[in-house]
């Protein structure tokens, strides 16, 4: 499986499943212990997972658009709000 293959199973898993045991063995490699409430629970990195993404994206059209992308999208989050 590629790094591109892994990062969409991992955000499609994510999107779909709730917290849990199963995150403990996640075959993406994005599971993640959440120790900071009063019980810990598996989760899916959704963190890691983004910046895999922009990762991967800035190789394929370059760190320059990739930072022009990350501006237009603050610029349109800001507009909707």
């Amino acid at each position: 499986m590629t790094k591109a293959e892994r990062i969409i199973a991992a955000y499609c898993c994510g999107d779909y499943k709730t917290p849990g045991n199963h995150c403990e063995f996640c075959p993406y490699g994005y599971g993640y212990l959440d120790d900071s409430g009063d019980s810990a629970f598996w989760w899916c990195n959704d963190d890691k997972i983004e910046s895999d993404a922009i990762d991967l994206l800035s190789v394929l059209i370059g760190s320059k658009r990739v930072n022009e992308l990350k501006e237009m999208v603050k610029e349109q989050l800001n507009v909707s709000r």
